[in-house]
């Protein structure tokens, strides 16, 4: 019976642990009244960004290209 009795015993304290965890307050500095920050930008403006930041990264190769020694 004693070993039931301590089963029981350490159940319920564990419960118990477990409700004093669930119940400690976050922390954390999070503002609720900030507003989501959504990307309304549609699927054709971001193809057009990607093409048009791939034109500049393809620009900046050439220059850096031209400027490098040649072998």
């Amino acid at each position: 019976m004693k070993v039931a009795e301590l089963i029981r015993e350490t159940r319920d304290l564990v419960a118990k642990a477990k409700e004093i965890e669930d119940a400690v307050c976050d922390l954390k500095a999070v503002n609720p009244h900030k507003k989501p920050v959504v990307d309304t930008r549609t699927p054709e403006e971001l193809i057009a960004i990607l093409e048009a930041k791939g034109r500049e990264i393809a620009d900046a190769l050439a220059a850096l290209h031209r400027s490098s020694p040649s072998k």
